[in-house]
């Protein structure tokens, strides 16, 4: 988690500590917990006081901690933490509009996720996170493509062709097989298959053949693709403004933890 200074984004009133410990207090005595007023009386300005935002660089997931301590007017001092944490905001992926940072992030914090998207969402994704690795990465047209949904250029000037499919049922040998027709078609040296589902062990040998005889191809199953992708987001942390968390802005924070420490 990446931590910034939540001083800056929000501003909990000191009212709502004070009226968060009576109720406390309240709750206490209802149960038959007495304490001296004294101890239980709280000054109005806290001893201690801190405010931090934690943030996931990988899927942008999120929790602001306010933290105060007050002293009691005698031999007491209460500690409370305030939380507001994220709700995860469902997002169509089916719909091809959305940005492709907020699909990755998304996908990083619900992996399920994967197999729902739009098939030309996928492509443009995966074409994402191949450039956050130095690829310049093309998607082709979404009809007519021979074979070939994105293609790769690397620095050193390789050309590589990649096939992305988003399907529930496991890859067969004969979609390897046709894969391999649409590289050696269009000139390409090397192929990268990208499945959200897993790869059948005859694909997988399909694969080795190829490669070890004629082109290259690398599979990548959704597990592994989900991996890459989070390793892509390290690249491009999210933020506490990707998180859409502004100053001044009015979160909605709940206790976490009220306790006393025995001061001498």
């Amino acid at each position: 988690m990446d931590d910034y200074d939540g001083e800056s984004l929000w501003k909990v009133p000191l009212a709502r500590y004070l009226a968060t410990h009576n109720r406390v207090m309240n709750s206490m005595r209802e149960v038959g917990i007495e304490l001296p007023e004294r101890r239980i009386r709280i000054k109005r300005n806290p001893s201690e006081r801190d405010a931090l935002l934690q943030v996931c660089p990988v899927c942008g997931w999120w929790v602001a901690i306010d933290r105060a301590m007050f002293c009691a007017e005698r031999s007491q001092i209460w500690s409370m933490t305030l939380v507001s944490g994220a709700v995860l905001r469902d997002l169509d992926i089916r719909d091809i509009s959305v940005p492709i940072m907020a699909v990755r992030r998304y996908l990083s914090a619900k992996q399920q996720a994967l197999r729902d998207m739009h098939p030309r969402l996928f492509e443009e994704t995966v074409a994402s996170v191949f450039r956050d690795f130095d690829y310049r990465a093309d998607v082709t047209a979404y009809s007519g493509d021979g074979g070939i949904d994105v293609v790769l250029r690397s620095t050193a000037g390789d050309v590589i062709g990649v096939q992305v499919k988003r399907k529930r049922r496991s890859i067969e040998v004969e979609q390897i097989r046709s894969f391999l027709g649409a590289l050696t078609l269009g000139g390409y040296r090397r192929g990268v298959f990208v499945a959200t589902s897993k790869f059948q062990r005859g694909s997988v040998e399909a694969a080795r053949i190829s490669t070890s005889r004629h082109i290259p191809i690398e599979l990548v199953d959704g597990d592994r693709f989900l991996h890459i992708l989070g390793a892509a987001n390290m690249e491009v942390p999210a933020t506490a403004h990707d998180c859409g968390i502004y100053a001044g802005q009015d979160l909605r924070f709940t206790l976490h933890s009220h306790f006393n420490l025995n001061s001498l």
